[in-house]
């Protein structure tokens, strides 16, 4: 008995030791609170030079493939190339103090790039950027009052229909960057309708080549990371390491050969046969608050006429947000700025074609058409939704 009553005491010691090493009081919630809400403040100390490595590393490999994105992006808002290359990396200077998910890639995506462009494509870019301010308190708002659980109640055939429509009316809007032709559409049925009207004017020996040429090698470029070689030996690994980089790459270096032929033809030739883009503006844009009154012509925009012209996109927006890409690291921001700083008086001898290419190779592999099949055998009224969602 006395064995017993001595090993209670020795744990009830135990515990109050226990007790005494744990932080309690006011001053530990309110630690805990600034843990929970600022999560820099928790991991910041435990950073080591392990994870300096691995993120340098990681961040360099999905900047190569987020710069040329970018741009591509920006095109297809409609919006000067510095809008997409800007929008890339300051989102991440936020998200690194506030954000919990490592995996998340905060940046400019397809599908808000096409919605955007659907909401603003008759205002200027000043709109874009207070659109983009008010569908970030959207953002803030749903966050701060936890309705994050409403996205629970968009079914998965929806979402699948959506993706796969918005993929689609992507890869049609950048036929014309293919062909090499120019018009202006509002709608997809417009769109359609202007790439057959302008077919017989297609840049075969210019843009037409290129845009081909460069999806084939997109597509080829990506299979090389899936050459199955085993890891036996240190020699295999590094070839294996070696083809994984070159697949990430290869928007990078898509744009890169393209920007070199280019280059070529314009200095020696004399005559690029294929369209470029527009000039960047070079350096890191300035911080202030967004302009909320733009001024178009003569008339100032007064704030709840900008919410008028920006309609629902500042609803819709947010929502569209949650389908974002899972990337690779967080650390790629430091590689845009570098690119933004120093590479932009040669971001004008990017082709259209190559700009193209890469949003189509993008999107293409978005298409959920596997998800018919299985429907069609196991719930029909399911693959009816994703149909008409689709439609």
């Amino acid at each position: 008995k006395s064995y017993k009553v001595a090993d209670l005491e020795a744990e009830a010691a135990e515990k109050a030791e226990d007790t005494d090493k744990k932080p309690c009081g006011w001053h530990h919630s309110v630690v805990k609170a600034i843990h929970h809400r600022v999560p820099i403040t928790h991991w910041l100390c435990q950073y080591n030079r392990v994870d300096a490595v691995s993120d340098m590393i990681a961040g360099v490999t999905l900047g190569l493939t987020i710069i040329p994105q970018s741009i591509a992006y920006a095109s297809l808002a409609n919006v000067p190339p510095q809008y997409g290359l800007n929008s890339a990396f300051v989102g991440c200077f936020v998200y690194i103090v506030f954000g919990k998910i490592k995996e998340v890639s905060i940046g400019p995506t397809s599908l808000m790039a096409l919605l955007t462009a659907e909401y603003t494509n008759h205002l200027t870019p000043e709109f874009v950027v207070a659109l983009c301010f008010f569908v970030g308190c959207v953002e803030f708002l749903m966050g701060a009052f936890k309705l994050g659980f409403l996205l629970d109640f968009i079914s998965i055939p929806v979402t699948s229909g959506f993706q796969s429509a918005t993929s689609i009316i992507i890869i049609l809007s950048q036929l014309k960057g293919i062909l090499g032709v120019s018009f202006k559409s509002c709608s997809f049925h417009e769109n359609v309708y202007q790439l057959i009207v302008h077919i017989k004017e297609t840049k075969f020996t210019g843009d037409f080549s290129l845009g081909i040429g460069c999806i084939v090698f997109l597509l080829l470029m990506r299979k090389l990371k899936d050459i199955p070689i085993e890891k036996n030996t240190t020699k295999k690994r590094v070839i294996k390491k070696i083809l994984w980089l070159l697949s990430i790459s290869r928007n990078f270096l898509a744009v890169v050969i393209s920007a070199c032929i280019a280059y070529y033809f314009e200095t020696y030739v004399g005559h690029v046969p294929f369209g470029l883009s527009k000039a960047v503006e070079p350096g890191l844009p300035p911080f202030r608050f967004p302009n909320l009154t733009p001024v178009v012509g003569n008339h100032t925009y007064t704030v709840p006429e900008v919410v008028e012209e920006l309609g629902l996109g500042i609803v819709i927006l947010p929502t569209i947000a949650v389908l974002a890409n899972v990337a690779i690291a967080k650390a790629f921001r430091l590689l845009v700025m570098l690119a933004l700083t120093f590479l932009t008086p040669y971001f004008h001898l990017i082709p259209k074609a190559t700009l193209s290419a890469v949003l189509i190779s993008a999107v293409f592999f978005l298409i959920d058409y596997k998800i018919l099949w299985p429907l069609w055998h196991t719930n029909k009224r399911e693959m009816v939704i994703v149909l008409v969602t689709l439609i």
